[in-house]
């Protein structure tokens, strides 16, 4: 989130735009950092937020539409966004203008539901080093249990089982325990790189900017 409001701000631009986010903890903590991120920077920004599980978007994009935004700041979960995008991009008076978002873009279900609206779009993901051997070690796995490819959400994931096993084990099932062994984290070695966290218990990971032009996705630029 912050990562995202930086580059909106001082690589793209942009000086004003709309927001919306899923009514949860997951999506307000993401909006959150844009907006404190994106004004910091000297940008303006109005935000919505929507019920989890929402598929009719026509009144947010329709308040969207008022506020005269540069670009639209959409954060929630792969379905929801999907039904977003195919209503913002329905819209001529949205249709041109960039999406923003987080992971949840890079995710089959998006691209399902979002068809050819799913262009022009803007999103942070996890930066993970596929070249190094933790992550080819863990795709080889992958693959032989599922039969695919894992995604960027798949070796995350992994990383975040695996340091609550390692929590429990040195803590045992104590929530206050488990909670300051994590804060203690600092570069765990995992599928995914390197992970640590902050005293406020943030995570401390490398993340890229990538871009959906056309149906290929590129990445814009890595903060290692």
């Amino acid at each position: 989130g912050l990562k995202m409001g930086e580059y909106a701000a001082r690589t793209m631009r942009f000086t004003r735009g709309a927001a919306i986010a899923a009514d949860d903890p997951y999506a307000r903590g993401l909006l959150s950092a844009f907006k404190r991120s994106f004004e910091a920077a000297g940008g303006t920004l109005s935000t919505d937020l929507y019920e989890k599980g929402n598929k009719d978007f026509r009144l947010i994009v329709n308040r969207a539409i008022q506020q005269n935004p540069q670009f639209l700041y959409a954060v929630g979960f792969p379905t929801e966004l999907g039904h977003f995008v195919r209503e913002v991009r329905s819209r001529s008076a949205l249709a041109p203008l960039p999406i923003l978002s987080g992971v949840g873009i890079e995710s089959d279900d998006f691209v399902r539901i979002a068809g050819p609206s799913a262009d022009n779009i803007f999103y942070t993901a996890p930066y993970v080093d596929t070249s190094s051997l933790s992550y080819l070690n863990f795709t080889q796995e992958y693959r032989a249990h599922y039969r695919e490819d894992p995604d960027v959400v798949a070796s995350v994931t992994y990383d975040a089982v695996m340091m609550a096993a390692h929590a429990i084990h040195a803590s045992g099932y104590k929530a206050p325990a488990v909670k300051n062994w994590l804060y203690d984290v600092v570069d765990y070695p995992g599928a995914s790189g390197v992970t640590s966290f902050t005293s406020r218990g943030d995570v401390v990971k490398p993340v890229s900017i990538k871009r959906i032009e056309h149906g290929k996705t590129f990445v814009l630029q890595a903060f290692k």
